[in-house]
């Protein structure tokens, strides 16, 4: 893989090559790596609502990721980011 400055970098998370990473991290790990996983969106926000419930924690809303195409929790106001 080449880019402009002839340098491909190895993700510390998934071991794969990329253009850029960010803190030794490519973009889809850093999307995806360290996150749960739920598989559909009523299960995320069932677990968002739990969380609420438990913690107070209004602001956590799930999204659907595009790099894993399942959904994990952030914050709802940012649905649509990964």
């Amino acid at each position: 893989m080449k880019t402009k400055s002839n340098k491909t970098y190895r993700c510390s998370a998934c071991f794969g090559y990329c253009n850029t990473l960010r803190q030794d991290v490519c973009l889809e790990c850093v999307s995806c790596v360290g996150k749960i996983k739920y598989t559909s969106y009523a299960v995320a926000n069932a677990a968002a609502e739990w969380f609420f419930e438990e913690d107070d924690l209004s602001w956590l809303g799930a999204y659907k990721c595009s790099f894993c195409n399942q959904y994990h929790l952030g914050h709802s106001e940012i649905k649509l980011a990964s």
